[in-house]
C-alpha cells in the first residue's frame, strides 16, 4: 500500500495510537467540565454563605418582621424531625 510504514511494528505502534485519540479526548473533556463544575460550586457556596451574614438577616427581620424568624424554625424543626424519624428507623431495624 502507499505511504504505509513498511514494518509491521510500526502499523501496531499507529493502529495503537489512533484508538486511544477517543480516549484522550473524552478524558480531556471530561477534566475541563470537572473543573468548570467545581469553580461553579464554589461560587454557589459563597454566595450562601454570604447570605447567612447577620447584616443579611437584620435586613430580612427589617422587612419581614418575625415572621421570617418562625419560617426558619418551623423549616428547621421539620427537617430535624424528618432525620430523626429515619434514625429511629433505623436504629430499630439493627
Amino acid at each position: 500500500m502507499e505511504n504505509c510504514p513498511s514494518s509491521d511494528g510500526k502499523n501496531k505502534l499507529y493502529l495503537v495510537l489512533s484508538s486511544l485519540v477517543g480516549v484522550v479526548l473524552f478524558l480531556c473533556v471530561m477534566g475541563v467540565s470537572k473543573l468548570r463544575s467545581g469553580k461553579k460550586s464554589k461560587k454557589d457556596n459563597l454566595k450562601k454563605e454570604t447570605l447567612r451574614d447577620d447584616e443579611f438577616r437584620e435586613l430580612q427581620i427589617e422587612l419581614y418582621g418575625d415572621r421570617i424568624l418562625e419560617l426558619e424554625n418551623t423549616r428547621h424543626s421539620k427537617s430535624s424531625v424528618g432525620s430523626s424519624k429515619g434514625r429511629s428507623k433505623h436504629s430499630s431495624a439493627v
